[in-house]
């Protein structure tokens, strides 16, 4: 099997970010502002940011190779080392919220969340390693094409309930924009006041625009 022409999800192994997410390791001042900002460290969960990126950090002094491109294996069977689980365990990566305080405070501008969100999905799509919690979300993904599992004829009730006639692309192809909800801007109590609010500004401003309602997952 020609393991570097696999198709991959997420990262698993460290030459797989990007150069800004490698720049990113270096770059740490080791400030601690990050960790002090994190909801997840205050909570008292695994999660450290600062702690997360040196750990990264000092993973690639002592494997410098495998960011080459003729870098070496590091196991016998010739493929190169996973870190997902060995230098960053899993409990850490879910223990972000992915609110990215540790990024507003960062002083540098290093980016935390796209790595452990790239990470994340190593386990989900190639590892279906995952918090229990998360199957009911997954399983209404999957069906009806939001994690809430609510049925899709439901997902216009935001705009009925506030008696708005809002179009729909299937019915309206030639609107200049689409204005497209997400799941949360249907489904959620909170979101769907906003998304009103939006669509009644989009009306006030006698803008051509359409939703994809039913059709949107």
């Amino acid at each position: 099997m020609d393991l570097e022409n696999t198709e991959r999800f997420g990262v698993s192994q460290i030459d797989q970010f990007t150069w800004k997410q490698v720049l990113d390791m270096f770059s740490c001042t080791e400030c601690g502002r990050c960790s002090s900002q994190c909801p997840a460290t205050a909570s008292g969960k695994p999660l450290a940011p600062r702690q997360l990126l040196l750990d990264l950090r000092d993973y690639l002094y002592t494997h410098p190779d495998q960011m080459l491109a003729t870098g070496h294996a590091d196991g016998a069977g010739g493929e190169k080392a996973n870190i997902v689980g060995s230098v960053i365990q899993d409990d850490v990566l879910w223990s972000c919220t992915t609110c990215r305080a540790c990024e507003e405070a960062c002083p540098v501008l290093i980016e935390y969340v796209d790595k452990i969100v790239d990470m994340r999905r190593h386990l989900v799509q190639e590892e279906a390693r995952f918090p229990s919690e998360l199957t009911r979300t997954f399983k209404g993904m999957e069906t009806q094409g939001n994690p809430w599992g609510l049925s899709v004829d439901k997902r216009m009730d935001w705009a009925e309930a506030e008696e708005l006639e809002i179009p729909l692309l299937a019915d309206n192809p030639d609107a200049e924009y689409l204005y497209y909800v997400g799941c949360a801007g249907a489904f959620d109590d909170r979101n769907k006041k906003t998304t009103a609010s939006f669509a009644r500004l989009l009306l006030k401003a006698g803008l051509s625009f359409a939703v994809l309602g039913p059709e949107e997952p």
